[in-house]
């Protein structure tokens, strides 16, 4: 998601980095990351980027999809039900995250 959201916002890894390791907080990143967008995004667009985000599923036959695939089996390959990152669970209330504990 890393490379996603640099993509997205249209900033550089290392200048990013940059403006953390010089200490930047939160909001002086996103401040940061408006003023150097190389594609400044509509309130709109974020909205919907927060969304597709929130589903967390990856592209049916990419690398990512395959990626989440082993990452799944490697705990429990009975699991073909899960199919993004973070889903409801049909188990309990909340949320279910495929990640280990």
């Amino acid at each position: 998601m890393d490379q996603q959201f640099l993509s997205f916002v249209g900033v550089d890894y290392a200048d990013l980095r940059a403006q953390l390791e010089a200490g930047a907080g939160d909001g002086e990143v996103l401040r940061w990351i408006a003023d150097h967008a190389r594609t400044p995004r509509q309130p709109w667009e974020i909205e919907a980027w927060n969304r597709i985000q929130e589903t967390g599923s990856p592209v049916p036959g990419s690398p990512s999809q395959d990626y989440f695939v082993s990452v799944r089996d490697s705990h429990d390959a009975t699991r073909e039900d899960l199919r993004s990152w973070l889903q409801p669970s049909p188990t309990r209330a909340g949320w279910a995250r495929l990640v280990p504990t």
